[in-house]
């Protein structure tokens, strides 16, 4: 649930974002479903590990790439082609 919870986040930033702005999305989407929300490093875990160049980064499909310090771009266009 996590990782699709990320990438949504993204998606409705636009995709890319700063790490802070980035979770502060997914709790309103939390929020906006009434579901328990990840915490802050559990969303950052998710995002490394999907993301190349990090040293967490699990290999295979990469999601995510860094774009500066604290920012991400999502990689994948969307929710549906995961």
């Amino acid at each position: 649930m996590t990782i699709q919870l990320v990438i949504e986040a993204f998606e409705r930033l636009g995709g890319r974002a700063i790490l802070k702005t980035h979770f502060a999305m997914v709790e309103r989407l939390c929020r906006e479903r009434g579901t328990p929300c990840p915490t802050e490093e559990n969303v950052r875990i998710a995002i490394y590990n999907y993301t190349p160049g990090r040293k967490n980064f699990l290999g295979g499909q990469a999601l995510f790439e860094i774009v500066g310090r604290g920012e991400y771009r999502l990689l994948r266009p969307s929710l549906a082609q995961l």
